[in-house]
């Protein structure tokens, strides 16, 4: 007898209160429940791909590890019962391990994170060395290894959380992991970067000349052979340097230890880490997927870049192969179909959820309040209103912080040189684009009792400004992706909705930076006018909550 309606209605609520009932906490919200819903009707349609778009604040942590819970009671032909729950972020990652350690979740970290026994170095570097010094026939098995005991009881637990990258570099060359009934992705709309970024070369001149060979070769990019000649070139000549290059790396490595400098031993390791992990994504581009890549030269610096086209070049094989089941998580999936298109995954196979925020929209407003357009041919004409507004915005409130999401350093530069003319001077938190530069504007910001001001083009999101970390904020441009860069113009020629779609994740992230709870408030002032034709172009994809939190002042 063929399934009513009805009945499916009833196995999806009786399904949905059996992983209720792994929640890990003692009150579940409603949104929460409905998520759940999602899974077990998904579960029960046969969909693998189930797609939650959750906004800031529903809970997407206890969401994933009730799923993981459940997930370790089933028996799956071909799969491990579990989950395995991915994050871009290692805050992200912290966050799991602080919520849920205690009631049994495990996390893996790469190699580089552990501290070996035997020698004063990480246990990558640690491991290697071991492995030169014993030689050949030797012992190269470190005992009581942390990163080796870390990834068992990461292998034997059945809820496990790890970083993105590191997961696709394991499953791409090491293949310890076995697939599980879950694969759980947080923060879902950075897959397809992650995918490509895991992917995508660039050979400076410097790197070419720290092997002995000649300059990487120029694209012509109206050749058709491009592609193959390139796909020549890193075989015959790079990779084989690169190879003989990371034997001598080995060779001075040995030495030094012998010697007993272990300063040059921890430098010649971190070369050599350098190197090896390069190459390992070198030789990505390979025989089997060479065509399918965008290959071009820039003309000022002679670098070359070759990038993946797709992601699904890697996605099934990499990533979607060790889950029976896939849930992505993300406040700002926007578009089903694009998402979809995006990662190669077919939307018939997805079931989809989107939940509006139950955030009071008197909290969360956007004032439109535009001074000009920013676009590349009118930002110095509108740069002098521009930078008035701000002063007028920061003197409006003199007392709170707050954060200026300025979209390029050359924008950060011109409010740094006007503001620091001014009384706030002292307020501004700005950085550079050096190793952890960003990081300590954070903290440093987070710490002080200063209304202090964070001045950014690369914190529209993994940043939690709750309460009085951030009272307001400003978004000096629109997001839209650069198009001077020729592997962001091949996209758009490529797939124009992939555009759009990109500049409204970033705009929807932005705007959620500090408003992170129902009970909180904040302010956010959009500026550029170019903001209204945004809204035309992106309507169809932007969420319903957020344009309700619109206000348009005038010019």
């Amino acid at each position: 007898m063929q399934k009513t309606d009805k009945d499916l209605e009833k196995e999806v609520l009786e399904l949905r209160e059996i992983i209720k009932g792994h929640f890990p906490f003692s009150s579940i919200r409603p949104a929460q429940e409905r998520a759940l819903e999602a899974i077990a009707r998904a579960e029960l349609k046969n969909k693998r791909f189930i797609i939650l778009e959750l906004p800031t604040g529903v809970g997407k942590s206890g969401i994933a590890y009730a799923i993981s819970s459940w997930a370790s009671t089933l028996n799956d032909k071909g799969y491990k019962p579990g989950a395995y729950i991915l994050t871009t972020q290692k805050t992200l990652q912290r966050q799991y391990m602080r919520d849920f350690a205690d009631k049994g979740m495990v996390e893996l970290k790469g190699a580089a994170n552990y501290r070996c026994n035997e020698f004063d170095l990480d246990c990558s570097s640690g491991s290697k060395l071991k492995k030169i010094l014993a030689g050949e026939e030797g012992q190269q098995v470190c005992t009581g290894c942390p990163y080796k005991r870390a990834k068992y009881l990461f292998t034997k637990n059945p809820i496990g959380v790890t970083n993105f990258a590191y997961f696709l570099n394991e499953t791409k060359y090491v293949n310890q992991l076995e697939p599980r009934s879950f694969l759980i992705i947080d923060e879902a709309h950075n897959s397809e970067k992650e995918i490509l970024g895991f992917a995508d070369i660039e050979i400076t001149k410097s790197r070419t000349a720290s092997l002995g060979i000649e300059d990487p070769p120029i694209v012509d990019e109206d050749d058709p052979d491009t592609n193959e000649k390139i796909y020549n070139w890193i075989y015959q000549i790079f990779d084989p340097a690169g190879a003989t290059m990371e034997a001598q790396l080995l060779f001075d490595m040995k030495n030094a230890k012998l010697a007993g400098d272990d300063e040059a031993t921890l430098e010649v390791s971190r070369k050599h880490d350098a190197l090896d992990k390069f190459l390992c994504k070198v030789r990505r581009f390979d025989r089997d997927n060479y065509k399918e890549w965008f290959i071009y030269s820039n003309p000022e610096t002679g670098a070359l870049y070759l990038k993946p086209t797709t992601a699904n070049l890697f996605s099934h094989d990499l990533l979607f192969s060790m889950g029976k089941r896939i849930v992505m998580m993300s406040a700002t999936i926007l578009d089903k179909a694009t998402f979809c298109r995006n990662l190669g995954i077919d939307p018939k196979e997805a079931g989809f959820l989107r939940l509006e925020s139950d955030f009071p929209v008197e909290n969360r407003r956007i004032f439109f309040t535009p001074v000009g357009k920013m676009g590349m041919s009118n930002i110095e004409n509108t740069m002098p209103k521009m930078l008035k507004k701000i002063l007028e915005i920061m003197n409006k409130h003199p007392n709170e912080k707050g954060i200026i999401h300025c979209q390029s350093y050359k924008i950060q530069k011109a409010i740094s040189e006007f503001i620091g003319k001014t009384k706030h001077k002292h307020r501004l938190l700005a950085h550079g684009s050096g190793f952890g530069e960003r990081d300590q504007a954070i903290e440093t910001h987070n710490n002080s009792e200063e209304p202090t001001i964070l001045l950014s083009p690369s914190m529209t999101e993994g940043l939690d400004l709750k309460d009085d970390l951030s009272r307001w904020q400003i978004i000096c441009k629109i997001p839209y992706p650069y198009l001077g860069d020729k592997f962001i113009k091949y996209r758009l020629n490529k797939d124009p909705k992939w555009y759009q779609w990109m500049t409204a994740l970033v705009m929807v992230q932005a705007t959620g930076r500090s408003i992170r709870s129902k009970e909180d408030y904040s302010m956010t002032y959009v500026l550029d006018s170019d903001f209204g034709f945004f809204l035309h172009k992106c309507d169809s994809i932007l969420p319903q909550w957020w344009k309700d939190s619109i206000v348009y002042e005038e010019d």
